[in-house]
């Protein structure tokens, strides 16, 4: 159910509020359509969300770009499944949260309270480096806009292209760019700017060489350097160069939300700390998942990866609470598959300190990202 911005003023009280539409929320949505056809709540006791109505699915990102898949390949229709699961949906933003009166302000001015509180909202990219400068900055995050900046730029190219982080998201998308300018026949210059700890710092030594070597066989220059802006100008620290880029994208890892940080929620730089059921440890009454959070686990990182799989425990536990029922602890894996899309259709897999390269591997990926889109269809 959807409704429009004329009728929000009606809306002062939501019996659970799901703010945000990441990877663990769907899972949220699609549990609750399962229980809205065994009506085990009343319709409507949900309202979602989220500034779109349409999630893409980060995993698949870098395909899109590379020309591997259609953007339609990757999108999850949220609203589709809000009505499923008998929530109103509203297309709108969160500029404020007011966790101890539970009360949540939106871009459109509109106030809502609720019982319960249920974020993912993702993170965004962490510009803190980037004030002002010459170059053309394009944010990984938010996605959509990225994607628009990112058609723009295919359609007048510029002559070189710098992306910053080393992380996987950063290995990524600068393999995807340039199989992307590679596919248009367009001769831009591409640098990887993977900072101090230098490139894939998180993954094994050998991986980390092979993806190197990867890398500098697409004719991508690697800088380990991190990059700032300075008087107008973005400079490499170590060697004070200016950093020759037309388009800087910038894929340096998360930030955390910004409303978060007078909301009255406990935190940790930033995040909003959760115990082993992903509820708040300050606010009984508030779960979240996905980047948006931090766990003082010894396994769990912020990534897709765990996610996905908090996803199936955020719903069950929401449930719970709404039941009054016991929760249930999501456990970390010690260990995950890692798999990493290197342009062309191939990819590196890392599992513990093992690691692994080939072509057949980019098919084992596409599969599991497509089945995880079809789950959802």
């Amino acid at each position: 159910m959807s409704i429009s911005f004329s009728l929000l003023v009606e809306i002062k009280m939501a019996r659970i509020v799901l703010l945000g539409a990441g990877h663990a929320q769907l899972y949220v949505l699609k549990h609750f359509a399962e229980c809205r056809n065994k009506k085990l709540f009343n319709e409507h006791d949900f309202t979602l969300i989220s500034p779109s109505s349409v999630q893409y699915y980060s995993g698949m990102l870098p395909g899109v770009i590379a020309g591997h898949y259609a953007l339609g390949d990757c999108q999850i229709d949220v609203s589709v499944w809000a009505e499923r699961a008998g929530a109103v949906f509203i297309q709108d933003t969160v500029i404020h949260l007011d966790a101890d009166n539970k009360c949540i302000q939106m871009l459109s001015g509109i106030a809502l309270h609720y019982d319960f509180l249920s974020i993912c909202t993702g993170s965004e990219t962490d510009l803190s480096d980037f004030n002002g400068g010459s170059s053309v900055l394009i944010p990984f995050k938010p996605i959509e806009s990225f994607l628009h900046s990112w058609s723009r730029c295919i359609a007048s190219p510029p002559k070189s292209i710098a992306v910053l982080g080393g992380g996987a998201g950063g290995f990524e998308l600068v393999c995807a760019i340039q199989a992307c300018l590679q596919q248009h026949s367009i001769e831009t210059q591409v640098k990887w700017v993977v900072g101090n700890r230098g490139l894939l710092s998180d993954f094994p030594k050998g991986l980390q060489k092979k993806a190197a070597s990867l890398v500098s066989r697409l004719n991508i220059q690697i800088i380990q350097d991190r990059a700032t802006v300075k008087q107008n100008k973005p400079l490499l620290n170590k060697s004070g160069h200016v950093l020759d880029a037309e388009v800087i994208v910038v894929a340096t890892g998360p930030s955390s939300p910004k409303w978060l940080q007078c909301s009255g929620l406990q935190l940790s730089s930033g995040y909003i700390v959760v115990d082993e059921y992903h509820r708040s440890l300050s606010h009984s009454s508030i779960v979240a998942a996905g980047d948006v959070c931090h766990r003082n686990a010894a396994h769990w990182k912020r990534s897709g990866v765990y996610a996905v799989r908090a996803g199936p425990y955020l719903a069950k536990n929401l449930e719970a609470m709404l039941l009054n029922q016991s929760l249930q602890p999501y456990l970390p894996q010690k260990r995950a598959l890692y798999l990493l899309s290197c342009g062309r259709k191939g990819a590196l897999a890392s599992w513990g300190r093992g690691y692994w390269h080939a072509s057949w591997l980019w098919k084992l990926k596409s599969w599991i990202d497509r089945a995880y889109i079809r789950s959802f269809r």
